[in-house]
């Protein structure tokens, strides 16, 4: 709707999980690197955790983008299901045509599909999205499939990759087998207020602009407002280009993202207390007068200057000209400024009419006023008379 209002190619602030608008923060970079390490060396069991809306789909949406072509990976999105729907789920997701009807008819074909791929110098990934869904007797019957092994590899590596939540899930005693076998785990967080403003301008330049859109304490407010969390992120920019659109401006500023803020009903995710500072607000630009505006009218220079504005400043404050003599302060700290210009008389300014002059003015024309009223009633009257008669 407003991309041709800023020149845009595509809407730069999507909620979906595009991996061409993936922006790396510090532990964004980390945890690639770490997703890459673990399975280009067959580190088998791997958990990526972070808090909701901080990029974990996306991240993972782009690593398999880039997996190489010996790499078969499966992404199972849900795995909040029963124990032969898991089961079903995952064969599909490797291209196992056959519907299994029990855990050992699904552990022999599994078992074939692992060393057959193995031979092929095929590795095996499955990740686990939203891994936060499964119960207790899911994620133990998941780690038994790295039991399928040959004596010195193994046949699947599988990413774990959720919420919070499942790091407290796996540090129970119930899971101590799960996180012995663990051999990387890191946590994504959400972004500084520096990478944040990197991060609105690395979307929008995807999209197709490099215009400063969001000045600095716009994202200075969506940093209060998101806490740095590129989904919340997402959801206050979006709302403030449509905000733009319909303003029709090109320019986000703070008051924009308070509007769009209180209509999202959001709350201070970053305080004072947090350390956070308000941004210092943006010196209004000196607007050039129009130079037939009324006031200058009455404003008469002499021939050796012109220029020269009103003044409150004394003229008798004097400041040497290049040695040549004095010149009059007649532009400082006023609002209008113009080029340095030496004045060596100060400009001659008529004195307003006072208030008595325009009253009597007023007084002697309501007077015409009436008189020639008077005069044009006696003439229609008297036509009147004259033609009854």
């Amino acid at each position: 709707m407003y991309l041709s209002h800023y020149k845009l190619k595509a809407p730069p602030f999507q909620i979906t999980s595009d991996p061409r608008f993936l922006w790396l923060g510090e532990t964004h970079q980390e945890a690639l690197s770490t997703l890459k390490y673990g399975i280009y060396e067959n580190k088998s069991f791997l958990m990526l955790t972070g808090d909701v809306g901080c990029g974990k789909t996306t991240l993972i949406n782009a690593f398999v983008s880039k997996l190489k072509k010996n790499v078969i990976c499966g992404v199972l999105c849900d795995p909040g299901l029963s124990l032969m729907d898991l089961f079903n789920h995952i064969a599909f997701l490797f291209g196992m045509d056959h519907a299994f009807k029990s855990k050992g008819e699904f552990l022999i074909g599994f078992s074939r599909f692992l060393n057959n791929a193995h031979d092929a110098g095929k590795r095996i990934l499955l990740i686990i999205d939203e891994a936060q869904r499964i119960n207790t007797d899911l994620l133990e019957e998941i780690c038994m499939l790295s039991n399928i092994e040959r004596q010195n590899t193994k046949l699947i590596n599988i990413f774990f990759v959720g919420q919070n939540e499942f790091r407290e899930m796996v540090a129970l005693h119930s899971n101590q087998s799960l996180m012995q076998k663990l051999t990387f785990s890191c946590q994504i967080t959400s972004l500084d207020e520096k990478n944040l403003a990197m991060y609105i301008r690395h979307r929008l330049k995807i999209a197709g602009t490099t215009d400063p859109i969001f000045n600095d304490e716009a994202c200075a407010i969506i940093y209060r407002y998101s806490g740095g969390n590129p989904r919340v992120t997402n959801i206050i920019c979006d709302l403030a280009l449509l905000t733009g659109f319909v303003q029709e401006t090109h320019m986000i500023d703070a008051d924009m993202i308070m509007e769009c803020v209180q209509e999202l009903q959001l709350s201070p995710v970053v305080t004072e207390e947090h350390g956070w500072t308000p941004p210092a607000p943006s010196p209004e630009p000196t607007k050039e007068q129009d130079k037939t505006e009324n006031w200058e009218d009455d404003i008469e220079y002499p021939s050796e200057t012109h220029g020269a504005m009103r003044h409150e400043v004394p003229l008798e404050k004097k400041y040497p000209n290049h040695g040549e003599g004095p010149i009059s302060d007649i532009y400082q700290d006023t609002e209008y400024k113009e080029n340095a210009i030496t004045h060596d008389k100060p400009p001659v300014v008529k004195n307003a009419p006072e208030k008595a002059h325009w009253t009597r003015r007023l007084r002697n024309d309501s007077q015409l006023l009436i008189l020639l009223g008077l005069v044009v009633i006696v003439i229609v009257l008297s036509f009147f008379i004259f033609f009854r008669a």
